[in-house]
């Protein structure tokens, strides 16, 4: 459907459209939401889009071709990627004579959804209608507003209102009212009546 929507691949969002049109309006279509005809330097970027327009095309469809941001520069005699001046240094053309054989009526890249060729390149003319594939930069995730942890009203303990240990009413020690030891009456020694020595 048209609304296939996103797919993430590693740093590369794709999203691939099935509504036919010109090269031109696709790349409109692109521009319009932030992005780009899809391009493809590199053999990873080029299976991404080759899985992108896998998934997406509807088998019944007649046509498998998908628009993507290669385009043939009639004046340098080579392909350049949409906003680049950059030579296309990587290519899977269907064909091996493809990449010298441009004209300036078939000077449009797309690449192929049929499983017979998925993932290939053939050029066509720009006024060809065609599904497309839209890169756009990688989304990054909103921000949450809610607190990391939420605080706590409660203390974290309860204090107590008792003393921790009850005071005692009662002296440490009771007095004694009584003399410490009994005198005697008697003397500690009888008395000699004799002298003691002239």
């Amino acid at each position: 459907p048209d609304d296939f929507g996103y797919s993430d691949y590693g740093s590369l969002c794709l999203k691939v459209y099935n509504t036919a049109m010109n090269r031109t309006a696709a790349a409109e279509v692109c521009s319009a939401q932030g992005g780009q005809l899809a391009i493809m330097p590199d053999s990873d970027t080029n299976a991404a889009v080759s899985e992108a327009v896998y998934v997406a095309h509807d088998e019944d469809a007649d046509e498998s071709n998908y628009w993507v941001g290669l385009r043939y520069n009639t004046e340098a005699g080579d392909y350049y990627c949409d906003g680049s001046d950059a030579e296309v240094t990587y290519t899977n053309w269907l064909s091996e004579h493809q990449d010298t054989s441009a004209s300036a009526t078939q000077e449009c890249v797309v690449i192929s959804a049929s499983k017979a060729h998925l993932g290939t390149w053939n050029d066509k003319g720009c006024a060809s209608d065609y599904g497309f594939v839209c890169e756009y930069p990688p989304f990054t995730p909103a921000p949450t507003m809610a607190p990391t942890t939420a605080p706590t009203g409660s203390p974290t303990e309860a204090p107590t209102m008792a003393p921790t240990e009850a005071p005692t009413m009662a002296p440490t020690m009771v007095p004694t009212d009584a003399p410490t030891m009994a005198p005697t009456m008697v003397p500690t020694e009888a008395p000699t009546v004799a002298p003691t020595m002239v």
